[in-house]
């Protein structure tokens, strides 16, 4: 009688182990922000100058006097074509190969890297 307890045990642990190893990633519960992420109006000065002066046009990083690794992004004229060349969307990405933007902070949210992206995708509107 004893085996079959812990027979039936073991039996149970396993499939019980089993069932926790299905998973299925719903895009709503791994980014519940994007949901409520406008990208309907991102021209520059609406959206995108805002999220560049926060992120990376402070003193020390992209802004025209200090310009870190020749990057300024601190006009509209720049900013488009750091992005247009892919540089600012590889580095606030996280993308392999790219330098990790903002230095020594958290990523972006998912809101402002697709706004960004949103922006590129429009043609850069102002």
């Amino acid at each position: 009688m004893r085996k079959k307890n812990i027979c039936f045990f073991i039996a149970i642990c396993t499939l019980s182990f089993a069932f926790n190893g299905c998973y299925y990633d719903v895009e709503e519960e791994l980014y519940p922000n994007l949901k409520s992420c406008d990208t309907t109006n991102v021209g520059y000065n609406i959206r995108i100058k805002a999220i560049l002066d926060v992120q990376c046009n402070t003193s020390g990083c992209h802004n025209a006097s200090d310009n870190a690794a020749g990057i300024s992004l601190d006009t509209y004229a720049t900013a488009k074509d750091q992005t247009n060349t892919g540089t600012v969307i590889c580095a606030i990405r996280w993308d392999s190969g790219c330098s990790k933007m903002p230095k020594n902070k958290a990523q972006l949210p998912a809101c402002d890297i697709l706004a960004i992206e949103t922006w590129k995708a429009k043609g850069f509107p102002n």
